[in-house]
């Protein structure tokens, strides 16, 4: 299989947060969505793992 990238893609994700810095809303968007504009979320579980410490981070909101 060829890792030669050849597109790229970017998720922006906003999170709202109230004077306790909790979170109080959440929505994504990315670039050639349909209709443009942002999407509401209730819930979000975002991971990374790290190839060379065998690491996670983990984000569960």
């Amino acid at each position: 299989m060829d890792k030669k990238v050849v597109k790229t893609s970017e998720i922006r994700i906003q999170i709202g947060l109230n004077a306790d810095k909790m979170p109080v809303s959440l929505s994504w968007e990315t670039e050639g969505q349909e209709g443009g504009k942002a999407q509401d979320s209730k819930a979000l579980l975002l991971s990374f793992f790290d190839r060379q410490s065998k690491d996670t981070l983990k984000i569960d909101l």
